[in-house]
């Protein structure tokens, strides 16, 4: 084998990496790339926007990956559905759903084999 080092992304996956991590993670510095040419070029505030602008978004990129690599796997998804911006699925659509109705199953025939499950477990406790 060769001695040769090669430095793999700290996020890296399949895809395309740029500026160390996955594309997809780096959305915050082209936008922010994006928003500082724009302000510089079209709205006049020279060099404060071409370079500024960026290096925050770039700090900010920063904060996000650490926070991420801290962060338990779901936690981005659980605080959204928690804050009511998104759900699971169509069933639990925000965290502020109510769902009204008695304890009765839709399907009669489940009490039989929620008695059946018991008295088995019953039986295993006793052996």
């Amino acid at each position: 084998m060769s001695d040769n080092q090669v430095r793999i992304p700290k996020y890296a996956r399949a895809g395309v990496a740029f500026a160390g991590v996955e594309i997809q993670d780096t959305f915050i510095l082209l936008g922010g790339v994006l928003v500082g040419f724009i302000a510089g070029a079209f709205l006049n505030l020279g060099i404060k926007a071409f370079v500024g602008i960026p290096i925050i978004c770039y700090l900010a990129n920063t904060w996000y990956l650490d926070w991420k690599e801290d962060a338990p796997a779901g936690h981005l998804t659980a605080m959204l559905f928690r804050l009511g911006f998104k759900g699971y699925s169509r069933a639990f659509p925000t965290a502020n759903m109510v769902y009204v109705g008695d304890s009765n199953a839709l399907n009669p025939a489940s009490h039989t084999l929620i008695a059946k499950s018991l008295q088995d477990a019953v039986r295993q406790g006793d052996q």
